[in-house]
């Protein structure tokens, strides 16, 4: 019996360049702090929605692309820092305002309730929790951006890379998800798909 693949997707929203790069400087600031890295310290800023394992197929895809074709770009807020224990560790995160419908747009996508949040450091102990919050507390950051699409990631050689992004609704007509596979894996490669299979850290 021949043994099919299995893709590991995991559905994200990428944040404006602006927050990438504050996001980007906090970890560097924590890293300074505790005189050591952290885990996620090198993973790019990103608000995960939900992953998924499939066979084979990339069923999965085009029933989101068709999903989020329907809705409008979201605007999405962040606003100081929140906290996830794990036991004695914790993880310190940017918070995302609940107003902003990313936790129904994960579960509609996923099936699942989340804490929207972009990871600043994760699963610290005690000791070097408390020397980051400290810090971080001193720090008061507001921003928002739109969200115009949703970032795939594909599993591949034990690394997510960028592999697709689903357009939501800008009232009006825009190039099928199908084409743009299609596009992805012909001997014409777009610059944008180009840009999409790069390798990127998002562990």
């Amino acid at each position: 019996m021949k043994n099919f693949p299995v893709n590991h997707h995991f559905f994200t929203i990428i944040p404006s360049p602006h927050i990438q790069a504050f996001v980007s400087n906090l970890k560097k600031q924590v890293r300074s702090i505790i005189g050591h890295g952290s885990q996620s310290e090198f993973s790019k800023a990103h608000i995960s929605l939900f992953q998924y394992n499939e066979y084979h197929t990339d069923d999965i895809l085009y029933d989101t692309d068709w999903l989020l074709s329907a809705l409008l770009p979201l605007d999405i807020y962040t606003n100081g820092f929140g906290i996830f224990k794990h036991g004695t560790n914790k993880t310190i995160y940017l918070q995302i305002e609940y107003k902003t419908p990313v936790p129904d747009l994960a579960k509609a996508l996923g099936g699942k309730s989340i804490t929207s949040h972009i990871t600043i450091a994760r699963n610290l102990g005690a000791d070097d929790f408390d020397k980051a919050w400290i810090h971080l507390q001193s720090i008061s950051y507001r921003n928002y951006f739109r969200c115009n699409s949703v970032t795939v990631l594909k599993r591949e050689h034990n690394k997510w890379n960028r592999y697709l992004e689903l357009p939501l609704s800008h009232g009006g007509s825009s190039q099928s998800m199908s084409l743009r596979i299609e596009n992805s894996f012909s001997g014409h490669v777009s610059p944008q798909t180009e840009t999409l299979t790069q390798n990127f850290n998002y562990d």
